[in-house]
């Protein structure tokens, strides 16, 4: 038998649909969960060492 996988990129493929399905039915709330959901996935919320305070901003695609 095998095992599902599940990482980072099937997470985020799955994030991205809820934020679709959310904006589909107009749910602000929700959008803000799922893209908040995928931002905590890619490290970009959380605390910060004074080293990367200072580096550049990552460029986000909004689709």
């Amino acid at each position: 038998m095998e095992k599902a996988k599940f990482g980072i990129e099937e997470a985020m493929r799955e994030y991205e649909e809820a934020r679709q399905v959310a904006l589909a039915h107009e749910s602000a709330a929700a959008m803000v969960s799922a893209t908040t959901a995928k931002a905590k996935l890619m490290g970009l919320l959380g605390e910060k060492n004074s080293e990367e305070a200072n580096e550049a901003p990552l460029e986000i695609k909004i689709v």
